[in-house]
């Protein structure tokens, strides 16, 4: 167990080998109490504080969203949502040709793309 010394202002050195088992680095915040006479240090991660307004706006934009239809899932797998992610950018992209397919793994290389039917 490494042993540490309190600097003249307080200030503790925490060894590098648990820094980095902790991954605390430079600037890391620290939440410290004292547990049965024992200081405990324990790492934080501190979130910017966000406006009433701001998550109101967020909000409705996401039901904006939701009934305009431009919301999906819930999703049984991640192939089934990459899928879906897939044929979304698909149709923002503006491929709306009928009888147009995307090319299999084989055409993309063994041929040029081609329409379907």
């Amino acid at each position: 167990m490494p042993l540490v010394r309190v600097g003249p202002r307080g200030q503790v050195t925490i060894p590098s080998s648990l820094r980095r088992q902790t991954k605390i680095s430079t600037g890391s915040f620290l939440e410290a109490e004292v547990r049965h006479n024992v200081i405990v240090l324990k790492p934080v991660r501190v979130v910017d504080a966000v406006s009433a307004e701001d998550v109101g706006a967020a909000i409705a934009a996401g039901l904006q969203d939701h009934r305009a239809g431009r919301v999906s899932g819930p999703f049984e797998s991640m192939s089934e949502f990459k899928a879906s992610r897939r044929k979304r950018n698909r149709d923002e992209a503006g491929f709306h040709c009928p009888g147009w397919a995307w090319p299999t793994a084989a055409a993309r290389t063994n041929g040029p793309y081609r329409l379907s039917g």
